[in-house]
């Protein structure tokens, strides 16, 4: 996992860092293969962390328009640094199935670990939710484009 660190870090211009997380996944013993709660912790600085939500209802694929759409077919990054060039770069996965989701919150210095930008998002509900059961992607060079 460093390596993909370091490659973002150099490649992409990305601030990645890794760091060991700890994960529980509750899935119902009916075999269905729905996750019911998902939960990662990690610690960082000293600090401790952690993201949660349980899913609510059937999984299925992104509906075409909507806002995890959005979010997961996003076939393109960019990356860029103060006194760099932007980079363009493709990404690849299959689709993922979504779950809609409730009680997902985060818990943890969201200033220390995302900047202050960030405290007010991190400080309330999200307006929104969802868990994706992701896989492998395939990255692919990028090209300056600015």
């Amino acid at each position: 996992r460093r390596a993909i660190a370091w490659t973002a870090r150099m490649l992409f211009g990305e601030n990645y860092v890794t760091v060991p997380v700890r994960h529980t996944i509750d899935v119902p013993i009916n075999g269905n293969g729905r996750p019911r709660r998902v939960g990662y912790a990690w610690t960082l600085a000293g600090g401790e962390f952690r993201i949660e939500a349980e899913a609510v209802g059937p999984g299925g694929f992104a509906t075409e328009g909507s806002q995890a759409e959005f979010i997961l077919e996003q076939h393109w990054g960019y990356s860029g640094r103060p006194g760099r060039r932007t980079i363009e770069y493709r990404v690849e996965h299959p689709r993922w199935t979504v779950w809609p989701a409730r009680a997902a919150r985060f818990c943890g210095d969201a200033a220390a670990l995302y900047g202050q930008a960030f405290i007010e998002a991190l400080s309330v509900p999200p307006c929104s939710a969802f868990l994706a059961d992701g896989s492998p992607i395939s990255l692919f060079s990028g090209v300056q484009i600015a």
